[in-house]
């Protein structure tokens, strides 16, 4: 249970209207640089499916950094740099609330199994000084 909750806190954190809002924000931002992304994993899947056309070109991977190859990628180069751009001057509330949310979020967590973890980090003192005691024998 403790687990679960804990592992839940991204999704809380990525459906939290403050996100949501952060992250449309980004987005029209973006949109006004001329890049249509919707999230940053918009932008990551964009990227890789780019790049893996030229590594599907360069033999599974095996890439031959010569004069024909460096022209055919620079395009692809240049996006990534333009993108990059945009996305740096677009993020300033993408990267605060996030952090401000995990806070947050891990604060509650915190306070409502302040008892669970207490006695978790007593078992593991426990675990430890006993392990210490064995290697001392």
């Amino acid at each position: 249970s403790l687990e679960s909750e804990r592992d839940e806190l991204p999704r809380r954190i990525a459906n939290d209207a403050r996100y949501i809002k952060a992250e449309q924000a980004w987005s029209a931002c973006m949109t006004d640089k001329g890049f249509n992304f919707a999230s940053e994993e918009d932008v990551d899947s964009y990227l890789w499916a780019k790049l893996g056309e030229f590594e599907e070109d360069a033999n599974l991977g095996t890439v031959l950094l010569d004069e024909p190859f460096v022209r055919d990628i620079q395009p692809f180069l240049d996006e990534e740099m333009a993108i990059a751009t945009a996305d740096v001057a677009c993020r300033a509330d993408l990267d605060r609330i996030p952090q401000e949310l995990q806070r947050e979020y891990e604060g509650w967590f915190i306070d409502d199994h302040r008892d669970e973890l207490e006695a978790i980090r007593e078992l593991e003192q426990q675990w430890i000084d006993l392990m210490s005691e064995g290697w001392h024998r």
